[in-house]
C-alpha cells in the first residue's frame, strides 16, 4: 500500500488520537496543555537532532515519528483549546437566583410538555449590580405559552431563574449527558416559567442561518399547503429538510428496527442522491472539454451547498456535504484514485474546526458506513458471480447496503445496543424508493407554485411515502426483526473498530499476514472482555435503588430475572425505564422482568416475597417506609430500610424506627447498589 497517496489518512490517526486523550475521561485531562506542549517540543528537537547522527537510511523513521507526534500534540491542543472555551467565566455557578442576560443560540424545538432551545449567557448581574460578560452555554427548558411562540432564533432575553451545572449520570451504565452536552460547549441547564423571562427587543443573529432556518420554516409550510401531513408529512419533512422534530416515536422504531433509519437523516445518501441526479443531467459539458468539466464540477458543489442552506445546515448535512465536496475537489484536480483521502482530509477538517464531533455518534456513524461502502463493498460483490442482470444489480445493492451495516455495526451495538437483521431486506426497496421520494420531493418544492401541476406531484410523493412507511411497518413486524439487549465493553469496541480497519486493509493490500495477525489479536481482545463481562454477571445478586426521574423504582436481581418494585408513575412513563434503567439491565444480561406496584403483594419463589411494606429477598429483611407506613411506636428489626419519601425529615424518621444495624437507604441517593451477600 503507497502511503505517500493517503497524506490525510496518515495525518488523521494521530491528530485524532490527540482529540481523543484531551477529551477522554481515562486520559490525560489532568495534564496541562502547555507541559505536553513542551515536552513536545523537546522531543522533536531531540528527533531532529538524531537525524544528524544516524545514517540517511533513519531518516524516513524518525520523520515519521516526528510527524505523528506533531499531530498528536496538535490533536491534543486542539481539543484543549475547545474544551477552555466551555470552562471560563463559571460565575454563573455562583449567583443563585440572577439576572441573566442570554442570547437564543438554535430554533426552539417544540417537545411533549415544555419547549428546548440553548442559550448562550452573555453577562450576569453580579452583588453590586452591575452586569459583567460571561461566556458559558445552556440548555433552556421554556414552558409552553402563548408568548414561547413570539421567540426566535438570535433574540436577546433577560430572565431571572436558579441556572445550575448539568448533572453527571445518577444510575449506572446511564447515558451520560453532561459529558455529551459538555462536548458540544453547553455546561448549564434552566427552565424558564412563562413570567421570569422578557424579551429586550434586540435580535442577534447569524444572518446566514437566519436565512437559512426561514427558508426551511417556508418549505416546510409550502409542503403542508400541497395537502401532505400526518406521518407522510412527518417523513418527507425529515428525508427532504431534515426537520424531524414531529417524527411519531412509533414510526421512528419501524424504521429504527427495520435498518433504515439513515433514509430519514439527511446526510451522505440524500447528498450522493443529489450529487448523481445533478451530475447525470450536467454529463453533456463533458463533451465540451476539461474547462467545462471544472464547470461541472464547480456548479455541482454549489447545488449541494444550496441543498444543506435549505436544509438547515444542521451538523449532519454538513458533515455529508463537506465530505462528498472533497470527493469532487479531488476529481477536479485529477485525483480520482485517493477517495479514501478525501474522506479522511473531510474528517480533519471538521475536526479541526469542531473538535468534539469526534464523539459524536452521527459522526461515528457517517464516516464508517462511508468508508465501509468505499472498501467493503466491492469484495462482498465479488462473492459470487451472477449472470442475470436484474439480480446481479439486487446483489450489487445488497452488498452495499451489508458494506454499510458491517462497518457500523460496532456502533450500533455498543450505542444502541441492538442490531436489525432484515436490514437487507429492507434497503432493497427502500433506497430506490427513497431516491424516488427525495428526488419527486425536490421537483414538487421547485413547481410550488404552478397550479394541478404542484398539487399531482405532492400527490405522488405522498403515496410514495406512504408506501414507504407501510413497507418499513411490513419488515418490523417480522420475527426477530432486531436483536436487542446486546451489550459489549469498550475493550470489545475497540477490538472490533481494530478488526474492521484490519479487514479495510486486507481487502486492499497484497501481504495479507501482519493483518492476519493484528485481526486474530482483536478476536482474542474481544473473546477477553466477553468473559469480563460474563465474570460481571456471575456475581450480580442483589439490588438496586435507582434515582429515576422523582419516581420510585427499585430492582432486585438474581438468576438474569429482575423484580421493579415501583410507583405508578414510573409504570405510567415507559421512557423513564429507557433512560434510566434499560442499560443496566443490558448489561447485567437480565431475561425476565416482573413490575410491582408498592401497595401490591407478589411471591416470585422462595428468593423474593413481598408483604405490604416488608420484603424477603436472599436471607435479606428489607423495608420500605414512606413516612406513614409504619406506626411511630412499632420499631422493626429490618436488615436494611428504603426511604420512598423524600427530604431529611423522612430519614431522621426512619432512624427512629429502624434502630440497631439497620443501613438506611433513600432513593435521593444517585444509584444505590447493595449486593446481597
Amino acid at each position: 500500500m503507497n502511503w505517500f497517496k493517503y497524506p490525510f489518512l496518515r495525518l488523521i490517526i494521530p491528530f485524532a488520537t490527540g482529540i481523543w486523550l484531551a477529551m477522554s475521561p481515562y486520559s490525560l485531562c489532568e495534564v496541562s496543555a502547555s507541559l505536553l506542549a513542551m515536552s513536545a517540543v523537546g522531543l522533536l528537537l531531540i528527533l531532529v537532532f538524531l537525524l544528524k547522527l544516524f545514517n540517511k537510511s533513519y531518516n524516513g523513521t524518525i520523520w515519521t515519528v516526528v510527524m505523528n507526534v506533531t499531530f498528536f500534540v496538535t490533536g491534543f491542543l486542539t481539543a484543549t483549546i475547545s474544551l477552555g472555551r466551555f470552562e471560563q467565566n463559571r460565575v454563573v455557578d455562583k449567583n443563585g437566583n440572577a439576572l441573566y442576560i442570554a442570547r437564543i443560540k438554535e430554533e426552539i424545538t417544540e417537545k411533549t410538555n415544555v419547549c428546548k432551545t440553548e442559550l448562550e449567557i452573555m453577562a450576569v448581574r453580579d452583588s453590586l449590580g452591575n452586569l459583567c460578560p460571561v461566556y458559558s452555554h445552556a440548555i433552556a427548558y421554556l414552558e409552553k405559552d402563548s408568548v414561547l411562540h413570539a421567540l426566535k432564533y438570535g433574540d436577546v432575553i433577560a430572565f431571572e431563574a436558579d441556572i445550575e451545572t448539568v448533572k453527571p449520570p445518577a444510575n449506572p451504565e446511564q447515558f451520560d449527558y453532561q459529558r455529551y452536552l459538555f462536548r458540544k460547549g453547553v455546561t448549564h441547564q434552566v427552565y424558564l416559567a412563562k413570567n421570569s423571562y422578557i424579551t429586550l427587543n434586540i435580535n442577534n443573529k447569524n444572518c446566514l442561518f437566519s436565512l437559512s432556518y426561514n427558508l426551511r420554516d417556508f418549505l416546510l409550510e409550502t409542503m403542508a399547503g400541497l395537502g401532505i401531513e400526518g406521518d407522510e408529512y412527518s417523513v418527507a419533512a425529515a428525508i427532504l429538510l431534515g426537520y424531524d422534530d414531529e417524527l411519531p416515536p412509533e414510526l421512528r422504531q419501524n424504521y429504527v428496527t427495520a435498518g433504515s433509519m439513515h433514509v430519514l437523516c439527511v446526510s451522505g445518501l440524500h447528498v450522493g442522491i443529489i450529487f448523481l441526479v445533478f451530475s447525470t443531467i450536467l454529463s453533456f459539458l463533458d463533451k465540451y472539454g476539461a474547462v467545462f468539466k471544472i464547470l461541472k464540477f464547480c456548479i455541482l458543489l454549489l447545488i449541494m451547498w444550496t441543498y444543506a442552506f435549505i436544509a438547515g445546515l444542521a451538523p449532519s448535512i454538513l458533515r455529508a456535504t463537506i465530505m462528498i465536496s472533497f470527493i469532487v475537489i479531488g476529481k477536479i484536480i485529477k485525483r480520482n484514485g485517493v477517495i479514501i483521502n478525501s474522506i479522511a482530509a473531510s474528517a480533519f477538517v471538521i475536526l479541526a474546526i469542531e473538535p468534539e464531533d469526534l464523539f459524536n455518534i452521527g459522526f461515528q456513524l457517517s464516516y464508517a458506513a462511508v468508508i465501509g461502502i468505499v472498501v467493503l463493498q466491492r469484495p462482498i460483490y465479488n462473492v459470487f458471480y451472477i449472470k442475470n442482470k436484474i439480480l446481479d444489480k439486487i446483489w450489487e445493492l445488497t452488498s452495499v447496503t451489508m458494506a454499510a451495516q458491517f462497518a457500523t455495526a460496532p456502533f450500533t451495538i455498543f450505542y444502541f445496543n441492538q442490531f436489525p437483521l432484515y436490514f437487507w431486506l429492507s434497503n432493497l426497496f427502500m433506497t430506490p424508493l427513497s431516491t424516488v421520494v427525495i428526488i419527486g420531493g425536490m421537483i414538487m418544492l421547485l413547481v410550488s407554485f404552478i397550479p394541478y401541476l404542484n398539487l399531482a406531484t405532492a400527490w405522488c410523493v405522498k403515496k410514495m411515502i406512504w408506501v414507504m412507511n407501510f413497507g418499513v411497518s411490513m419488515v418490523e413486524g417480522l420475527p426477530f426483526s432486531m436483536i436487542k439487549n446486546l451489550y459489549i465493553n469498550e475493550l470489545q469496541f475497540l477490538s472490533l473498530i481494530v478488526l474492521f480497519i484490519a479487514l479495510c486493509f486486507m481487502a486492499r493490500v497484497v501481504n495479507k499476514r501482519p493483518l492476519v495477525l493484528i485481526s486474530l489479536s482483536c478476536i482474542l481482545l474481544f473473546c477477553v472482555g466477553n468473559m469480563f463481562v460474563k465474570m460481571e454477571r456471575v456475581d450480580n445478586d442483589g439490588f438496586t435503588i435507582y434515582n429515576a426521574r422523582k419516581s420510585t423504582a427499585i430492582a432486585f436481581f438474581y438468576d438474569r430475572n429482575a423484580v421493579i418494585i415501583c410507583d405508578s408513575a414510573f409504570r405510567a412513563d415507559n421512557s423513564i425505564f429507557d433512560f434510566s434503567l434499560k442499560n443496566d439491565f443490558v448489561r447485567r444480561g437480565v431475561q425476565n422482568i416482573a413490575f410491582v406496584d408498592l401497595e401490591d403483594d407478589f411471591d416470585k419463589d422462595e428468593t423474593f416475597v413481598k408483604r405490604r411494606d416488608l420484603i424477603s429477598f436472599g436471607g435479606m429483611l428489607i423495608a420500605l417506609y414512606d413516612g406513614q407506613s409504619v406506626d411511630k411506636s412499632f420499631k422493626i428489626n429490618a436488615d436494611c430500610a428504603i426511604v420512598i419519601g423524600r427530604g431529611r425529615y423522612f430519614m431522621e424518621k426512619a432512624a427512629e424506627l429502624f434502630p440497631g444495624k439497620c443501613r438506611i437507604l433513600s432513593s435521593e441517593i444517585s444509584a444505590v447498589v447493595v449486593n446481597s451477600s
